[in-house]
């Protein structure tokens, strides 16, 4: 999904549909091209760091803890929410939002 390229509800549903909700915690990040990205919070690291090359990251999101029901099956069923992450990921792309959203 790229936010340059008119991004759909759909788009978004499938990158958070691609993991389960209680099986790690996941970051939502977007690079200075426009591209979305969900990635595996490694326990290691702060929220954010080492998920994307400096010079690349645009803006990080969101990061969503283990078992709270933001990604997966049940996150992508409440359209509401759905509907309320790609407005936030399209205002902060649109005003060049940098760092943590």
């Amino acid at each position: 999904m790229n936010l340059n390229q008119n991004p759909t509800l759909d788009q978004l549903i499938q990158i958070l549909n691609t993991v389960g909700y209680n099986h790690k915690s996941y970051i939502l990040y977007v690079n200075k091209t426009g591209d979305v990205h969900l990635s595996a919070l490694r326990a290691c690291t702060t929220a954010g760091v080492g998920y994307a090359n400096g010079n690349s990251l645009q803006f990080v999101l969101d990061t969503f803890l283990i078992g709270k029901g933001y990604t997966g099956r049940q996150a992508t069923q409440d359209l509401d929410w759905m509907k309320k992450v790609l407005s936030e990921l399209n205002h902060h792309w649109a005003c060049q939002t940098t760092g943590f959203a």
